[in-house]
């Protein structure tokens, strides 16, 4: 078992998304199992997480933080993607030139294979994941409209990149182990060239929870649905607003709380004053986690709407606190989780919006109908799971 961990983080953040929450989590877990704990990060957007680590750990953890190119100007949102890859390169260089020591590197987050990892100048071992990519499913590709055009040529583009582009396979080929949450990506690296060092760990990907015991004194309101997410095109945020008012149509005393920001925030917040939906839908921003998970557990469901996912943490943490909910099939926890607290709305080929939202409604419809107390003694499957145990027992 390793000395000392190296893990690299490009985002560190528990409260923003699955993956800056994974590289958080393995270091917590990374230094509570007594490693020392190498943090190799672009900018550290709580400073906060790291400061009461430090306090706590002292020496056991070391931090490294090599700034993003263009820093916070507007360009780097617009070149996210070459900026990203070259902060990977750059990384790769910094652990080389400054001949960092450590024992196993893991490549935390951004986990997506598109851009290889910096992990690969090194001659020490590394897994690169838990990977969080995921391909776009042809069969929503009517019901997610015109924005299902760039997701195909996405689809494409991943290909070409998986067989031609030197650095993602350098990337991939010389990772220890490659851990993947996605059975669908498993069946493409194993098509290219990926044979020798796949793992497929869904469990490990998803950041479990445990069961929220704590927060069981909460009473569920029977009548509020949450979302939780960027508002951003491929989460469609929207298609729960559609799929709401549905539901509003037969019952007015429902309410719909969405969690989250994003470029798409305008152009809801339109579409809820259109429709005189204001006294019903609430817009709270983003909160801090355990205000997330209080609403998740004061709603008796929630809606999952996105188009791509590689497997959905919110998921996880909604039913862990015995919250029930309503997913579109297109997130990879679809192929793998099972829960009575859990539907995953399966689109025929090519269904229209329309089709889609009709029949989602009616899924939400059935739970609502059949709600849950929240206080059932009940077997939460993942409560002892632990992240970087799972990904240290692939390598032994």
């Amino acid at each position: 078992m390793s000395k000392a961990l190296l893990i690299s983080g490009y985002y560190l953040d528990e409260s923003h998304g699955s993956e800056p929450m994974t590289a958080f989590n393995l270091i917590e877990q990374s230094l509570e199992m007594q490693f020392k704990t190498i943090v190799l990060t672009s900018n550290l957007t709580d400073t906060k997480l790291i400061q009461n680590l430090e306090q706590k750990y002292g020496k056991m953890i070391e931090v490294h933080i090599i700034p993003k190119a263009f820093g916070k100007l507007w360009i780097s949102r617009l070149l996210f993607y070459p900026i990203y890859r070259n902060w990977q390169k750059r990384t790769g260089r910094y652990l080389v030139r400054n001949n960092v020591d450590y024992d196993l590197g893991i490549h935390a987050s951004l986990s997506t294979f598109l851009f290889g990892s910096g992990l690969s100048y090194t001659s020490k071992p590394y897994v690169f994941g838990p990977a969080g990519f995921s391909f776009f499913d042809i069969k929503f590709s009517v019901a997610f409209g015109k924005r299902s055009f760039l997701e195909l040529i996405r689809n494409l583009f991943v290909y070409l990149l998986l067989l031609f582009d030197p650095f993602v396979r350098r990337s991939l080929r010389k990772a220890t182990k490659v851990l993947c949450g996605d059975q669908k990506v498993i069946d493409v690296l194993n098509s290219v060239y990926l044979k020798h060092n796949l793992h497929g760990s869904p469990i490990a990907h998803a950041i479990i929870p445990p069961a929220q015991n704590f927060f069981l004194d909460i009473e569920k309101d029977q009548k509020r649905i949450v979302w939780v997410g960027r508002f951003i095109p491929r989460k469609d945020p929207l298609f729960a607003i559609e799929s709401f008012k549905k539901i509003l149509s037969g019952d007015q005393t429902f309410k719909l709380t969405l969690i989250g920001k994003g470029p798409l925030e305008s152009k809801l917040r339109k579409f809820v004053k259109e429709n005189n939906l204001e006294e019903y839908v609430e817009f709270c921003g983003w909160l801090e986690k355990a205000e997330v998970m209080r609403k998740m557990r004061h709603s008796a469901l929630m809606m999952f709407t996105s188009f791509r996912e590689s497997a959905g943490v919110q998921l996880f943490e909604a039913n862990s606190v015995r919250t029930r909910v309503v997913a579109l099939s297109a997130t990879g926890a679809s192929k793998w989780y099972r829960s009575d607290l859990i539907s995953f709305v399966v689109p025929t080929r090519l269904e229209s919006r329309y089709s889609l939202i009709d029949k989602f409604t009616k899924e939400c419809q059935l739970h609502l109908d059949s709600p849950t107390k929240g206080n059932e003694i009940w077997d939460w499957p993942f409560s002892k799971k632990n992240l970087l145990g799972d990904i240290l027992s692939t390598l032994d």
